[in-house]
């Protein structure tokens, strides 16, 4: 039986996976019913879009995750906990933003006073201001992972400092989905679409370096051996 650093059976870390599939597929369950007894079929199909992706993701990691503590690489569960919150809130507020784009869509072109005022609150709604306390949890989950990072101090957590940074920029910097949204009032689902795959391919980044380290540089070949009479 394989066992850990920390003396943790391996097994273990497969038992609690399969117990958070377990809890995953119970909460969508509820998930679905919710909707459907709603009758809200339009922000279903958003949501189940984004849910089915992570289940995509989970399925792809998930044994990454399973075999982490037995791997060289000192997995540091704090960090990935860290980075599991940015990630599902800057998702959340994503699917929110789809969301209203979509139903502003929607309720477009009609001038009966019930969906012009429906129409107002979706505005209202998908406004930068109305999201700010989105953002604000956001700039928290990244502040708490930076210091995390930094605390650790080892040249090994150097690149995935770069990388959170990068998803700073992509959020908070300049041209970023919060100045986007600042400047236009409502974040159409063409800019949403950009910035959440560019912000995908971080996280995935991020994710890898967390489970297996930063790649390593080659080895150094300037020195041959000379074996030869």
């Amino acid at each position: 039986m394989c066992r850990c650093r920390t003396g943790t059976a391996c097994h273990l870390w497969v038992i609690q996976l399969l117990a958070g599939l377990s809890n995953a597929i119970f909460r969508y369950a509820i998930f679905v019913q919710n909707f459907v007894e709603a009758g809200d079929l339009t922000r279903w199909r958003i949501q189940n879009c984004h849910i089915r992706k992570w289940v995509y993701v989970l399925a792809l990691t998930g044994p990454a995750y399973a075999v982490a503590s037995c791997a060289p690489y000192p997995y540091d569960k704090r960090t990935d906990a860290l980075t599991t919150s940015l990630q599902s809130d800057t998702d959340a507020l994503l699917v929110n933003l789809t969301f209203l784009d979509q139903q502003i869509s929607d309720l477009q072109g009609k001038s009966d006073p019930t969906t012009l005022a429906a129409l107002d609150r979706a505005r209202q709604a998908a406004s930068y201001d109305a999201n700010l306390p989105s953002y604000n949890q956001i700039k928290l989950d990244l502040a708490t992972l930076k210091i995390r990072v930094a605390a650790e101090n080892k040249a090994d957590t150097q690149l995935l400092g770069v990388e959170i940074g990068h998803v700073e920029d992509l959020l908070f910097g300049r041209g970023s989905l919060s100045a986007t949204h600042q400047s236009d009032g409502v974040v159409e689902r063409a800019t949403i679409v950009r910035y959440q795959s560019a912000l995908d391919a971080q996280f995935a980044t991020m994710l890898n370096y967390e489970i297996n380290g930063p790649p390593q540089a080659p080895p150094d070949t300037d020195e041959s051996d000379d074996t030869s009479d």
